[in-house]
């Protein structure tokens, strides 16, 4: 007879295979995230290739590489030492950004646009983390959201313009700070005796203020973040608004409807504000108590609207004396246009939120240089202010990550005076909205509760991403060059006069002076004597450069005989006239016989 073989205890067999599948469980997920991960990069990357070869663009990348060429090592300690004297950005990230560029590959541009994709996969992939940990618990079904949220925000065209352009990376850092102090904070409602999640995210936030001025509209969402305690349940929007009964929801009809109506007849937004703030109070009031309003919250935000407009007379004042003593910086200017007529400057920064949000949805067509909006977003700002006050009410997941989208939007919002930037609507300020819009409605469509409904969404959102990721791809080509980017931006933007100006000087150095001199024409037109004065010398040095010395004194010699307006007589204390006066008399001795 043969030995007896004995059979493993049954414990053991249960030990063994009870391991086996522990392993295989927590294996699994794994691979599957660090897949999931590398997917999200490959296809960033891929929509962005073209940016690899892509030239610096004139309109500020040129000058800052020039800098770099000029000095042998960027100073770090100035870059980080605060220079507000002539109220200029402080911004020491992206400082250290540029340095670290010069050191390691002597800011060569094609390296500097790679930085610039790198940013962006980054940020992708903290945003699949954000969704990831901002879903409901009791989501396990909808794994996919966190890939496909992710996913729609690497391939959106909205973030064309600041990956491509090198001087846009200012929103890919910030953004990458704040998604960062997102999570953290998220994480550390999970698990509130974890403090050091807190400190990190406070950090995180210091550093996006630190790379650009737009992170401080996450102080006015923090209070959210921090009062929104963890929970396992989700609150969806039908259940919210169950909690008003019918006369209430016809009153609350009525009464934006009464918004529309006094907006319109006494063309003022401050019937709205207040609509909304009543409203507000009211969602407040009739909160259900499974997520009360913290009394602490409360007060914060009671705190906030009073400082809010304290702050205003304050800054008209500040604006006012710099003005009466002699410094009229653009940053003055930008205050008195708000001050002097807030009401108009309320109708417009609602204006700007609703064609912002438009944007996210329906992006084309893309456009380096969007100068006015349709003159519908007006109207399209109540629905907004009604908007964000509901959402402030009903303080779901999605609707804090939805208001941060917002609060991200309403530092750029003075900028459309047209005062500071270049452009007064940039679709480089939805960048960081973007991605917490995105969170928004991954985490909003795991909330809902119809299988049907979340399997249509996932199907749309298959269709679309290929679609957005083809048009990505292609305004990515656009941005290569910028003779097509400045012939793009002059075609959507013909009014635009100072694109016109850099789209000539492009033009002049591919060689192509009879475009370049069209383009000029293009500039003699508009209104404005003042105006065509300014631009005389870029002409001329057009001109010059292609050695036609005749004709540039020719242009010098016609802006000076050109009668000056109110009165005035040459020479003239400024800049460009004075740059006109030494031009020309250089020219006169170069041409003289």
């Amino acid at each position: 007879m043969g030995r007896r073989r004995h059979a493993p205890p049954h414990f053991f067999r249960y030990a063994c295979v009870s391991t086996e599948i522990s392993l295989e469980n927590a294996m699994k997920p794994k691979y599957h995230l660090i897949i999931q991960q590398l997917l999200l990069c490959f296809v960033a990357g891929l929509v962005y290739s073209p940016a690899f070869r892509g030239e610096p663009c004139l309109l500020d990348d040129v000058a800052m590489l020039n800098g770099f060429q000029g000095v042998a090592r960027l100073d770090l300690q100035a870059l980080l030492t605060p220079n507000s004297a002539q109220f200029a950005y402080y911004r020491p990230m992206i400082g250290f950004s540029y340095w670290l560029a010069q050191t390691l590959w002597d800011a060569a541009p094609h390296a500097m646009h790679i930085e610039n994709v790198v940013f962006h996969m980054l940020n992708v992939l903290l945003l699949f983390w954000l969704i990831k940990i901002s879903l409901p618990d009791d989501s396990r079904s909808t794994g996919y959201v966190p890939f496909l949220g992710a996913l729609l925000f690497a391939v959106h065209p909205i973030a064309t313009e600041s990956v491509n352009w090198i001087s846009g990376r200012t929103d890919l850092i910030a953004g990458g700070f704040l998604i960062g102090a997102t999570i953290a904070i998220v994480a550390w409602q999970r698990k509130r005796n974890r403090w050091w999640l807190l400190l990190l995210a406070l950090m995180l936030l210091a550093g996006g203020i630190m790379t650009k001025e737009i992170a401080w509209g996450f102080l006015i969402v923090l209070p959210f973040f921090l009062a929104d305690p963890h929970d396992s349940r989700s609150y969806t929007i039908t259940g919210f608004f169950g909690i008003f009964s019918n006369i209430a929801k016809l009153l609350i009809v009525a009464a934006i409807a009464l918004s529309y109506f006094l907006a319109a007849l006494l063309m003022s937004f401050w019937p709205v504000i207040a609509l909304g703030t009543i409203l507000g109070l009211i969602a407040f009031y009739l909160k259900p108590r499974r997520q009360p309003l913290p009394k602490i919250l409360f007060g914060l935000l009671i705190c906030l609207l009073i400082g809010f407009f304290a702050l205003i007379p304050y800054f008209s004042g500040l604006a006012k004396q710099y003005a009466a003593g002699g410094y009229y910086s653009t940053f003055c200017r930008t205050l008195l246009l708000i001050t002097l007529n807030i009401d108009n400057s309320i109708a417009m920064f609602s204006a700007a939120l609703a064609f912002y949000i438009k944007k996210f949805f329906l992006p084309l067509p893309l456009n380096f240089a969007i100068y006015d909006i349709a003159s519908g977003y007006l109207f399209a700002g109540i629905a907004v202010i009604i908007l964000t006050a509901f959402l402030a009410a009903w303080r779901s997941r999605g609707a804090i990550l939805f208001l941060t989208g917002i609060a991200m939007l309403l530092p750029a919002l003075p900028l459309v005076h047209a005062e500071i930037a270049w452009a007064p609507y940039a679709e480089r300020y939805i960048y960081i909205s973007s991605g917490f819009w995105v969170a928004s409605l991954a985490v909003g469509l795991s909330s809902v509760k119809r299988p049907s409904i979340r399997t249509s969404s996932a199907f749309l959102c298959l269709m679309l991403i290929p679609a957005a990721g083809l048009i990505t791809y292609k305004r990515s080509t656009v941005w290569q060059t910028n003779v097509a980017l400045f012939e793009d931006t002059v075609q959507k933007s013909p009014k635009h006069t100072k694109a016109r100006i850099l789209y000539m000087t492009v033009l002049s150095q591919a060689g192509k002076l009879t475009e370049a001199l069209e383009q000029y024409r293009h500039i003699q037109k508009e209104p404005g004597n003042g105006m065509r004065m300014k631009y005389a010398n870029d002409l001329a040095q057009l001109l010059y450069n292609n050695g036609r010395k005749n004709e540039a004194y020719e242009v010098l010699q016609t802006a000076l005989t050109k009668p000056l307006p109110l009165g005035q007589k040459h020479p003239l204390p400024n800049d460009e006239w004075q740059r006109l006066y030494k031009f020309h008399a250089s020219l006169k001795q170069e041409i003289a016989p």
